[in-house]
C-alpha cells in the first residue's frame, strides 16, 4: 500500500467516525513517536514491531480459522519508521 493510499483510508476512517459503535471509536488510535536512533536502533525496533504484529496476525486468523468471526472488523496497522534531518 502507499501512503497516498493509507492516508486515504484513514481518512475515510475518520469521515464514518461516528457510524461506528463506541468500543471501536475507543479502540481505535493514531500515534506518532519522534526518536533519535541508531540505524542499527532503527532495525530493532523494526524487528521488535514486526514480530508483535504478527502475533497478533496470527492469532487473529487462528481465530477466524476456528470461526470465531463475531464482532471481527478489518484493521488497518501502518508504521514507518525512517530517519529525517531538521535544518
Amino acid at each position: 500500500m502507499y501512503a497516498r493510499q493509507y492516508s486515504e483510508l484513514y481518512e475515510t476512517y475518520l469521515d464514518s467516525k461516528s457510524a461506528w459503535d463506541e468500543s471501536w471509536r475507543n479502540s481505535a488510535f493514531s500515534a506518532e513517536y519522534l526518536l533519535s536512533l541508531t540505524a542499527d536502533e532503527l532495525r530493532g525496533l523494526k524487528g521488535e514491531l514486526n514480530e508483535l504484529v504478527e502475533r497478533w496476525r496470527e492469532r487473529s486468523s487462528a481465530a477466524r480459522e476456528a470461526g470465531d468471526v463475531e464482532g471481527r472488523e478489518n484493521v488497518a496497522v501502518h508504521m514507518n519508521g525512517f530517519p529525517f534531518r531538521t535544518a
